[in-house]
């Protein structure tokens, strides 16, 4: 159950993070490629450091260590959905100067 109750908010913070950075950059006027690179870049912060440290420095059984566990778990499916979130938007709003492959 802690994982699932983790994972929400893992889930929220990625998609929040991800979607900001994708609007923010788009009404300043970077292009798609720039966007994308944005977005992702924002959406996943060094998840591998923050494992050693938080272990090391607390253990496995402090919530917030079990979480940093798992964060790299959840980001990694979630950034995959966002890869086919981050094409659509492409299609749509960076018509003019993208060619998407598919």
């Amino acid at each position: 159950m802690q994982m699932v109750y983790r994972s929400n908010r893992l889930l929220f913070y990625f998609v929040f993070m991800f979607f900001i950075s994708l609007y923010l950059s788009y009404k300043l006027g970077a292009n798609y490629k720039q966007t994308t690179i944005l977005s992702f870049a924002a959406d996943s912060n060094n998840f591998e450091l923050a494992n050693a440290i938080v272990v090391a420095v607390f253990g496995i059984n402090l919530g917030q260590a079990f979480a940093a566990i798992i964060g790299p778990l959840v980001e990694m499916r979630i950034i995959t959905s966002l890869v086919n979130v981050v094409l659509r938007f492409a299609r749509g709003f960076f018509s003019s100067n993208i060619s998407v492959q598919s």
